[in-house]
This record gives structure tokens, C-alpha cells and sequence, in this order.
């Protein structure tokens, strides 16, 4: 069942060969699924780009639509010194929501991200939660610039009137400016931050974005991964494949008992997990370099994925891509491969997320036929 409201379709989708139906159908993208129990809820609109963003979001989102979420209170102390409050902005990017931690045991404590922009929800069950700890903000840390982490921000600093703003650079100077307007203070590689019962050491963790850190908290050799690591599903957005596998090896030579995700469910067998993500990781790039060493002729990337995806529905392939794109600039870096193209230099930038105060925008830059071969270095 679907209506147009206000230029939005809404659907409500009981299964995930509905869905499927619905994107072979027309100009349809996935701005937000709402994924819990019962049936997926899909609140979309129309994009010019042939329902290509849509299928890209399926793609990253499928191992959620599979399955249902485990249900989380919105605010639980999970620890002595870790009181966690959903972001209130459940989604098929989000999970059951961007999780915010309060961390320390005296009346100071620190915020670990602060959910979207303007969502008032949220901020009522903070609230509740520093009155019934207690506590107050002494200062926010920001695991990353996405909106649902540190959309919020600004909204907290004025309703609990916080001025020690923390994050990691941007590789861009220009955005940096930007934070340091804001009032943003850039945390440092193993730098301390300390408040009563919580020491937090700064991890830069890039690759899911690249300003990434995680945060050690060394009371309870516990990690929180912001969204290097999920505690349901698996992350498989990232702006740069070598990078995040350097991360995921960094967290893991820590050794931690817990870790305290971005969106999910805390993770107890720490180690295992992470070793997870980079075995499934190690599997797909396997699996690419072993269908270039095996091809007599140079293959795009459409050609690999049509090997390697083949159990994948056919309109899900493009969206595909754009994994395989990642894995092959890494292969590349290592010298396992070469790239011949018809142009001076070609960048492929097939979607990317617009952040903004109102909410999430999506941008996609298409091309018809990939313009560039790969091939096996022997």
C-alpha cells in the first residue's frame, strides 16, 4: 500500500520481495526504513537517477531487512559509569537508533555523541537521564561528522549550556574551520580525557569516515566504536576500504572485553566480532582478485560483480559496485592491480551524504558504462 503525502510516498511493505517490486517500478530512493518487528515501513521519495540510489541503500541495508532488531530501552545504565540513551531515530541506517553515552560516576560527565539535529525526543530523555543520575555535561565528544552523531550537538550545548565541544579533524581544512566556528576543540591520537570514574584515550579509527575515532575506556578495557563497529548487522558504508581495515586491526590489537557500539546492542565477545569484520572483509577481496587473476581479458567492475554477486538480484548490481570500487582501489594501492581508462584521470563518485541541519540529503553521480578496466598484476 503506498500514498503520495506532501510530495513523499510512504509504503508499508510486509516482506523483502515487495520491496523489490517497488524499486523495479520507478524513480523510488530509501531515505529511511524503519526496521523492527513486523512489517518494513519505507518512508521514500523520487530521485531523478532511475532508482539507483534506492537500490544502493537495499544493498547496504539488506542484512537489517532480513532480520529483526533486537528491541532497546531507550535510556539503560549499562555499566557503573556507561548510562546509554537511544538517539530516537530507529532506521535502517540507524538501527534501533543512534546510541549517545553518558559516561563517569560523579555529578560531571561526558556525552559521547549527540544523535540528529533538533530531535526533541531525544533531548527529553536526556534530560531524564541526568536527573535521574544526577549528573550534568561537562563535554560532548563526536565520534564522526554524520548527522545522526553530531547533528545534535548544538542543540545540546544550549539546552545544558556545554561549551567543551570535542572531535577529530576532517581532512579538509575547510570543514575544520567550520568546527572551530562552532566552537569544536580537535582531540589528538592517545590523548586523554578524563572525568570522575572514566578515563577515555582518543583511537583515530577512519575509514567509515575520516575523521573517525573511537574512544578506549580504560576502567573496563571497554572500546566505544561509534560506527567502526555495530552491534547488530555489520557496517558496510565506508569512504575508504584500506583505511577501515587499518582500524579494525588498531581496535583489535587493544584486546577489549566490551565494546560499545554506535547503533546496536553492546558487543561481549569483542574480539571475535572484530576479527568477524575483517574475515568477511579478507573474503570479498579474496573473492575479486581471484576473479581478475583468473580472467584472461581486462574486466570492469560491472563485470565483477555480475561474478561474484551472482545470487544478488540483477538491479541490486550497480549499487554492488560500489563495494567492488572500494575493494579495487585497495588492491591497487597494493599493487595487486592495474586500471587502464580512456580518460586523463577518472574519479567514480557514485553517492555520497549530504549532512544538513533538516536532515539527510542524498547526491548520486552516475555513469552509464564503466570507462575503466582492471586487471591482475601477475
Amino acid at each position: 500500500m503506498a500514498s503520495h503525502l506532501s510530495g513523499r510516498f510512504s509504503a508499508c511493505v510486509a516482506i523483502v520481495k515487495h520491496c523489490r517490486v517497488i524499486l523495479a517500478g520507478g524513480h523510488l530512493g530509501i531515505v529511511r526504513g524503519i526496521i523492527n518487528t513486523g512489517p518494513v515501513v519505507l518512508h521514500t521519495h523520487c530521485f531523478d537517477s532511475e532508482g539507483f540510489v534506492c537500490a544502493a541503500l537495499l544493498l547496504f541495508c539488506f542484512s537489517f531487512t532480513m532480520v529483526s532488531l533486537p528491541s532497546l530501552p531507550v535510556s539503560l545504565a549499562l555499566s557503573p559509569r556507561v548510562y546509554r540513551i537511544l538517539g530516537c531515530n530507529s532506521g535502517s541506517m540507524t538501527l534501533q537508533g543512534t546510541n549517545t553515552y553518558l559516561v563517569g560516576t560523579g555529578r560531571k560527565r561526558l556525552l559521547i555523541d549527540t544523535g540528529e539535529a533538533n530531535n526533541f525526543a531525544y533531548l527529553q530523555y536526556l534530560s531524564q537521564a541526568l536527573a535521574e543520575t544526577g549528573a550534568c555535561i561537562c563535554g560532548v565528544l563526536c565520534t564522526h561528522w554524520h548527522a545522526d552523531h553530531i547533528g545534535g550537538v548544538m542543540n545540546v550545548a544550549r539546552q545544558y549550556s556545554v561549551t567543551n565541544l570535542m572531535k577529530f579533524r576532517r581532512d579538509n581544512p575547510e570543514e575544520n574551520i567550520k568546527y572551530e566556528q562552532l566552537g569544536f576543540e580537535f582531540v589528538r591520537e592517545g590523548q586523554l580525557i578524563t572525568v570522575e570514574g572514566a578515563t577515555l584515550k582518543v583511537i583515530h579509527t577512519p575509514g567509515h569516515a575520516d575523521d573517525h575515532m573511537s574512544l578506549q575506556l580504560l576502567e573496563e578495557n571497554a572500546v566505544f566504536t561509534g560506527d567502526c563497529i555495530l552491534g547488530d548487522g555489520s557496517t558496510t558504508v565506508f569512504e575508504d576500504l584500506d583505511s577501515y581495515m587499518k582500524s579494525l586491526k588498531k581496535l583489535q590489537s587493544l584486546a577489549p572485553d566490551l565494546i560499545y557500539p554506535g547503533h546496536g546492542s553492546p558487543i561481549h565477545d569483542a574480539v571475535k566480532r572484530i576479527q568477524r569484520y575483517i574475515d568477511h572483509r579478507q573474503r570479498r577481496e579474496n573473492q575479486i582478485f581471484n576473479v581478475l587473476s583468473q580472467s584472461k581479458l581486462p574486466l570492469t567492475p560491472m563485470d565483477i560483480v555480475q561474478k561474484i554477486y551472482s545470487e544478488t538480484p540483477a538491479m541490486l548490481h550497480r549499487a554492488a559496485s560500489i563495494n567492488v570500487l572500494q575493494h579495487l582501489e585497495k588492491l591497487q594501492k597494493l599493487g595487486k592491480t592495474s586500471k587502464r581508462s580512456n580518460f586523463h584521470s577518472i574519479r567514480f563518485v557514485f553517492f555520497c551524504f549530504i549532512f544538513r541541519k533538516k536532515g539527510w540529503k542524498m547526491e548520486s553521480v552516475l555513469t552509464k558504462n564503466f570507462a575503466i578496466t582492471i586487471t591482475a598484476r601477475s
